[in-house]
């Protein structure tokens, strides 16, 4: 945690955001609000009616900072020697859209941690996650284990790692297609969507940190299957593979990713699920008792 000075003669917004204590200078109406503090961790500032003229996604590396282009979205710096990212967006959508993916994956990576691309559920204290191509169904998947006994969905997208292998997410909001939300009951709907159309909506799983210890990577087929993933050029491929934006990343960013993988060890698992909702629904059961099986 940084100290810094509070400028109170103009209006702050205060927010914990990846376990992070973040002081911003708009306002995030979806986002609970924290107690306004003169110790915090990172500041956003935002400066809206600005749009980038980038056509496409480029992660640039400077003296000072990173810049991060969001095609015409958004554009951000990423300073190195300072907890500060600033943020170029035509509106607050747009802002809001792109600020919990690439931005603070370049930021958590400066700081040797990961923004790890994945859909997680809670039991017991256990974090598991699934990744996996997009369309594999990770949010179908972990949609229909929340509805299961000892089982809540607790994140969507990202998460974050930090050096010791603690898992934060983001916030209490996740985002789901409309044809996610009209197969499962999950969460509270919030009738706002985001840059490419899926909606938020407010899951109740308790703020607490987990640890980084189980990753199911998903494949679709004709049935059920696992397989625990003993190879180790296949774990850090999986790792890296799965940081959000790798595949945008500068050299000095891939090099980074490259370290840190080494110094993470989670168990790796092969999930081959069924096609179909219906086949999936009928399996979820031996898929959650598969689950405590490993965790137990």
């Amino acid at each position: 945690v940084i100290k810094c000075t509070v400028a109170w003669e103009s209006k702050m917004f205060y927010y914990r955001i990846y376990g992070l204590i973040v002081r911003c200078n708009v306002d995030m109406s979806l986002l609970m609000p924290v107690e306004e503090t003169e110790y915090y961790d990172m500041e956003i500032s935002v400066l809206y009616n600005v749009l980038p003229s980038s056509s496409r996604i480029k992660i640039s590396e400077h003296i000072d900072f990173y810049r991060v282009e969001l095609c015409s979205f958004a554009e951000y710096k990423i300073f190195k020697e300072k907890a500060l990212i600033e943020c170029n967006a035509s509106c607050e959508t747009d802002f809001f859209s792109t600020l919990f993916n690439i931005p603070f994956s370049v930021y958590f990576m400066m700081k040797d941690e990961v923004l790890f691309h994945t859909n997680t559920v809670l039991r017991n204290g256990r974090l598991f996650m699934f990744c996996g191509e997009k369309g594999v169904g990770k949010s179908t998947l972990t949609g229909i284990i929340n509805n299961e006994k000892d089982f809540e969905l607790y994140s969507d997208d990202t998460i974050r790692i930090d050096g010791s292998g603690s898992c934060f997410r983001a916030s209490d909001l996740i985002k789901l297609t409309d044809e996610t939300l009209n197969s499962l009951i999950i969460g509270k709907r919030t009738g706002v969507k985001n840059s490419v159309g899926k909606e938020f909506c407010f899951i109740e799983a308790g703020e607490q940190e987990c640890n980084f210890r189980f990753v199911f990577r998903l494949h679709r087929g004709a049935d059920f299957k696992i397989k625990k993933i003993n190879n180790a050029a296949i774990k850090k491929s999986i790792l890296i593979g799965n940081i959000v934006g790798v595949e945008y990343f500068c050299r000095s960013l891939l090099e980074k990713a490259i370290s840190v993988s080494d110094k993470l060890s989670p168990e790796y698992y092969e999930m081959r699920v069924p096609n179909g909702l219906e086949k999936l629904e009928d399996c979820c059961s031996d898929i959650c008792e598969t689950l405590k099986m490993i965790a137990d």
